[in-house]
């Protein structure tokens, strides 16, 4: 299979271009220079720090009636997604003896000829 050089051409030079780009400088004050590095943390005390949301009765019935609501349409799609017939169709057509019967020949293959009309770009 043969690639079209112009989008191949073009994100070449894009790249190019933006390869060419200076990076930003980035101002440094000296209190940035001196200042030590941050303290690492373990996230259990960083997430012992946040406050728990308060909830209020109203909004844990709407909660659990959206849970309920989420597990029903949950346990919906559980179901099968194709019937009876067409599972049996379908398996027939798989176990088929010739599986040409079934199956059309692709019309995306490229041509057996190397010099066919189609395999020449730009004419």
């Amino acid at each position: 299979m043969r690639l079209c050089p112009a989008p191949l051409m073009a994100a070449l030079i894009a790249s190019l271009i933006a390869g060419c780009t200076p990076f930003p400088k980035l101002e440094e004050s000296a209190g940035a220079r001196a200042a030590p590095y941050p303290d690492l943390v373990p996230v259990k005390d960083i997430v012992a720090q946040v406050p728990p949301e308060p909830t209020d009765p109203e909004s844990t019935t709407d909660l659990a009636d959206r849970s309920a609501r989420l597990k029903a349409r949950a346990a919906r799609l559980k179901g099968s997604v194709v019937d009876a017939d067409t599972q049996e169709r379908l398996e027939s057509g798989v176990n088929s003896q010739n599986p040409r019967d079934n199956h059309p020949k692709p019309r995306c293959m490229a041509p057996a000829n190397p010099l066919h009309r189609a395999s020449r770009p730009f004419q």
